[in-house]
């Protein structure tokens, strides 16, 4: 963790259908598990934006892994405006 909160080190990511849940992998071989997507809101705007260039992986692509990989992309376009991130300490 930087000296902001950030986290980073995002590699890549991915939705578990089994698990219905995401996994977030970093550059430690940490890997985080996320449950619902306001779970993303404990993230800070710049681990959102490293993960939304981060590898993404889902074997369907109709599934809500998708479905909230592209809601990511168009928050990324308008700065995550709408959505209630976590501030930087």
């Amino acid at each position: 963790m930087d000296k902001v909160g950030n986290k980073s080190g995002i590699i890549s990511w991915r939705y578990d259908h089994d698990k219905n849940l995401w996994m977030i992998t970093r550059a430690n071989q940490e890997v985080e598990n996320y449950k619902t997507q306001a779970a993303f809101e404990y993230l800070t705007k710049p681990d959102l934006q490293t993960l939304i260039r981060a590898l993404y992986a889902d074997a369907r692509a109709d599934g809500p892994g998708w479905e909230f990989f592209r809601k990511l992309e168009r928050e990324a376009k308008n700065n995550f405006s709408t959505m209630k991130i976590r501030r930087h300490i």
